[in-house]
């Protein structure tokens, strides 16, 4: 066997454990995302990418725009139900 073809074949095997891994990880996530916010008010659940956050998920800056504008005027809310 030459060494190109062995590092072809490590290669390969890297990238298969690595979709297995976070195939497992997502997985996780999600169960444990339902678990919590079975336990948790409709205003307080969380999506499983704000749980855990993974180096593979691309997020757009729009998105975080928009995620903590929706939380900001969730807390004025909440706050306004207090008094």
């Amino acid at each position: 066997m030459l060494v190109g073809d062995f590092l072809d074949a490590v290669g390969g095997y890297n990238e298969g454990e690595s979709e297995r891994i976070k195939s497992i990880a997502e997985i996780v996530r999600m169960s444990t995302t339902i678990l919590m916010n079975i336990q948790l008010s409709k205003e307080d659940r969380i999506t499983p990418h704000e749980l855990w956050p993974f180096t593979w998920d691309k997020i757009s800056v729009d998105e975080k725009q928009k995620y903590y504008q929706k939380k900001r005027s969730a807390g004025e809310k909440k706050q306004w139900k207090v008094f």
